[in-house]
């Protein structure tokens, strides 16, 4: 009869990894990409006296090397569009038309899937705007770097909580399994797991253990401690499963 039950989950059961890398990169792209479009308006977007046409802009990208055939232009009743590719990514620049075109709500510009986005003001001169978006596929690396140093940082991490719920399982639960209790270890949630150990049907006690930091000696300290748990509670549990 098998009186003692250890339940050690997959660390990334509920895929904690990918969340906070994922929310990382999100986090820092937005940050990067807010200062350097600040920084790129401020360095080549100059205001005129009239109206930018996307087909002057077209024109000014073609002339400064971008091929013909990464920029489609179109234009009907709603807006005037032209859709440029650059540094392997899509560019959307809009000009609403419907139901007229309004100097105030500017031309729409929009890089991929819309993460990175701003409002050119509507009398940008096209030469300067032209400037404005090769500056960005230039900046685009950089932007694309912070996802690529972000995975290999937590991918890193990742080893490390590993090795420390290996160990965990290792010590504190044989310790456990000798005293008759009945355990789980949940996923780390960022650096830290929770170590659930179950008393009695009413009564459970729960340890914070921060993975990243030497917990092995302090949470044996207090595992020791305990008596050993009542045989008939895991006689009962263990009839139920």
């Amino acid at each position: 009869m098998i009186l003692t039950s250890s339940i050690f989950p997959d660390p990334f059961e509920f895929d904690d990894f990918s969340f906070s890398a994922s929310r990382r990169i999100r986090e820092e792209q937005y940050v990067c990409s807010k200062k350097a479009m600040k920084e790129l308006i401020k360095k080549h977007i100059q205001k005129g006296e009239i109206l930018c046409t996307l087909v002057q802009l077209q024109e000014e990208l073609i002339s400064r090397g971008v091929c013909a055939d990464s920029c489609n232009y179109q234009k009907n009743d709603f807006a005037e569009r032209l859709d440029v590719t650059l540094a392997d990514t899509d560019f959307n620049i809009t000009i609403p038309l419907f139901p007229k075109q309004d100097p105030q709500k500017g031309i729409k510009f929009i890089v991929g899937k819309g993460d990175v986005h701003e409002i050119l003001d509507s009398y940008v001169i096209p030469e300067s705007a032209a400037d404005f978006i090769i500056g960005v596929s230039e900046w685009l690396p950089e932007y694309y770097g912070i996802e690529l140093r972000i995975q290999e940082e937590e991918m890193q991490k990742q080893k490390v909580r590993d090795l420390a719920i290996d160990l965990l399982k290792r010590n504190i639960g044989a310790i456990l399994e000798e005293k008759r209790y009945k355990y789980k270890v949940y996923p780390p949630y960022s650096n830290k797991a929770s170590l659930i150990i179950t008393f009695s049907d009413i009564f459970r006690m729960t340890l914070e253990v921060d993975l990243m930091e030497d917990f092995l000696d302090q949470v044996r300290r207090v595992v020791e401690s305990l008596p050993a748990n009542e045989i008939k509670f895991w006689e009962r549990n263990t009839c139920l499963h």
